[in-house]
């Protein structure tokens, strides 16, 4: 009896269903049989979104109790290992999340880390998002955005495989007509630091701060929206393959887990100044991030 009326629980209430009634039923009719296919492994699912701390969660974000169904970060998982991805994620999550930050994240929705000031005197808010309406990318999103509210770039990741890993699903600039342009300008701003970049270096202090030794970035083919015209944008395997990474069997790219070291001696003495001051820029961003996850191991400056 409990496994049933966590099902029709499951039921009520998911707004992605009332589009219009055909497509509302057509919906409802997909949900249900994909649940009754694997019954136990969907409900141990639903009992654990009704567990006291991920209760409420739900409610707020409908799509979470079928997300595993559709396609998920990567286009080749299987259901059972999508469903795996969402469980660790949030175990993970539960397990080594301040509190308050998993409060503010997964019920309220997103989250201000900090701030940064760019060359101008302006502000770049660092802001860590909860997955927004029919997200199949990650699980939270680092979003880059300016002192205009406008997204500049944004990087969506999961904890997987126990938490031994984090991947990268989507690493995006800003959207509609404003994007190519804004990169540009705040490239400038950070004195050099492109968005993307700056990101990485985000997620692998991340990484460094949870002693997670591999981080892997999702492919151009195994991303969840190829082939789906206009939907992905950007080369993510140039850009992985700039940052090092080595292609996978799976349609990832594996990741050197922690940044590279950079030195000011390397640099040509005319641009050192603003290889400083990017270098610092780019630590302090990683520090604010790191400070609300791990307060205990924000990262010192990358800079040498």
């Amino acid at each position: 009896m409990p496994s049933i009326l966590r099902f029709m629980r499951s039921l009520s209430g998911r707004a992605g269903w009332h589009s219009t009634r055909v497509r509302g039923i057509a919906a409802m009719l997909t949900y249900i049989g994909r649940c009754l296919a694997r019954w136990r492994e969907h409900d141990a699912w639903l009992a654990f979104l009704e567990s006291p701390a991920m209760a409420g969660i739900a409610s707020i974000d409908r799509v979470l109790p079928e997300r595993y169904q559709h396609r998920y970060i990567n286009l080749g998982w299987s259901r059972p290992k999508r469903l795996q991805a969402l469980r660790d994620h949030y175990d993970f999550a539960l397990a080594r999340f301040p509190r308050p930050l998993f409060h503010m994240l997964y019920r309220e929705r997103q989250v201000l880390l900090g701030k940064l000031r760019l060359r101008d005197g302006e502000d770049l808010s660092l802001i860590l998002k909860a997955p927004f309406r029919r997200s199949r990318e990650g699980e939270m999103s680092i979003s880059l955005t300016d002192a205009n509210g406008l997204q500049i770039s944004y990087a969506t990741i999961a904890f997987v495989d126990g938490g031994r890993t984090i991947v990268v699903g989507c690493l995006q600039g800003a959207a509609n007509n404003a994007g190519r342009d804004a990169v540009r300008e705040l490239t400038r701003q950070c004195h050099g630091l492109r968005p993307k970049n700056l990101l990485l270096s985000i997620v692998r202090a991340l990484a460094g701060a949870f002693d997670i030794e591999r981080v892997l970035g999702i492919g151009n083919a195994a991303h969840v929206f190829a082939g789906i015209p206009n939907k992905v944008k950007a080369d993510y395997d140039a850009f992985w393959m700039e940052a090092g990474g080595v292609p996978q069997e799976d349609g990832f790219y594996e990741l050197p887990p922690r940044d590279p070291e950079r030195h000011a001696s390397e640099i040509e003495s005319k641009r050192r100044a603003e290889f400083r001051r990017r270098e610092a820029l780019r630590g302090a961003a990683c520090e604010r991030v790191v400070a609300a996850f791990v307060p205990e191991r924000a990262p010192m400056a990358l800079a040498a």
